[in-house]
């Protein structure tokens, strides 16, 4: 199964800009993991 299935499209534009800048925000870094958790939870 892929694991972008699991994941919504806004969630994956933001995995995407998120892997391409350098430095992240605090609320970044929490909904980086959130999603994390929910890619590899399952």
């Amino acid at each position: 199964m892929n694991k972008q299935d699991k994941i919504s499209k806004e969630e994956h534009l933001f995995l995407q800009s998120y892997q391409a800048k350098k430095w992240h925000t605090f609320k970044e870094i929490q909904t980086f993991s959130r999603l994390s958790q929910k890619l590899t939870n399952e």
